[in-house]
């Protein structure tokens, strides 16, 4: 039988944590390597990995959680952890039957086993760390506003994917330049592990989608320089050279483009 946790209990270090009448928010820290036994939350989670990553056993499926992530976890669902080798850092918002029910009232469909969510992981968790370093009465309103966004956008992505029709080797070269974005080494790279022809996979794409493969692949970097600079200390000159960028100066240019702002300013928002 798992050992059940209640709303707002861990098993890793609590740096942080705000109770409030619906949701408990919890800044959380797991040792490398670690291990959680077999184990269940009476309140259904929503966990984001900031930083390191776990394996996640689920009955009979495993699941690597990695940085960058948000798992949604159901009430009392059994499930086992192992963390790697760095240490692991969660935001971690523990929901209510009350809160949750809210969420079905207005047309969010949760799931009734452990999932990634598919959402804007960078600036909930900014806004999430705000919340708990500076709370006010506001906040449980905010949070819980969080929490059905990054419901709403997972459900709407998961739509759209279940309707979509374009081909699948288009789909598929979509998913590599958004997960693999750091590591593409050209569009024709892309191309010739969907068997395609490059400037097919260029026509079709921008068709489809309404930018290029080389357009979609900047604005992905762009987004993962955005959470490593949310979640690291690292120089922005080495955060450019992780992220796929020529120099500081070609992430910068195209960071500002992007998202309004420099790397160091956004970064400086996010310390505030």
């Amino acid at each position: 039988m798992s050992f059940m946790l209640r709303r707002g209990e861990h098993y890793g270090r609590i740096r942080r944590q705000l109770t409030y009448a619906d949701i408990t928010l919890s800044d959380v820290l797991y040792a490398p390597e670690s291990r959680n036994e077999s184990h269940a939350n009476l309140a259904a989670l929503i966990v984001f990995v900031k930083t390191g990553g776990y394996d996640k056993q689920v009955g009979a499926q495993s699941m690597v959680c990695s940085a960058g992530q948000a798992i949604f976890v159901p009430a009392q669902h059994s499930q086992a952890d192992v963390f790697r080798a760095s240490t692991t850092h969660c935001v971690i918002a523990a929901c209510s039957n009350s809160v949750l029910n809210r969420f079905r009232e207005v047309g969010v469909a949760l799931p009734n086993q452990t999932i990634f969510l598919r959402t804007d992981f960078a600036s909930t968790v900014a806004k999430l760390e705000q919340e708990l370093s500076d709370s006010d009465a506001f906040s449980p309103l905010l949070v819980e506003g969080l929490m059905l966004d990054a419901l709403v956008r997972s459900n709407r992505r998961a739509r759209c994917d279940s309707i979509d029709r374009r081909p699948v080797w288009l789909r598929r070269a979509k998913e590599l330049l958004r997960d693999d974005a750091v590591n593409v080494k050209s569009i024709s790279s892309i191309a010739a592990a969907v068997g395609i022809h490059p400037a097919r996979l260029s026509t079709d794409f921008r068709r489809a989608y309404g930018y290029t493969p080389g357009e979609y692949l900047r604005r992905m970097r762009v987004r993962r320089a955005a959470q490593l600079l949310n979640q690291s200390d690292a120089r922005i000159c080495d955060i450019a050279s992780q992220c796929g960028f020529s120099d500081q100066a070609h992430l910068t240019r195209l960071f500002q483009k992007q998202m309004n702002c420099t790397p160091a300013q956004f970064r400086r928002r996010l310390s505030h």
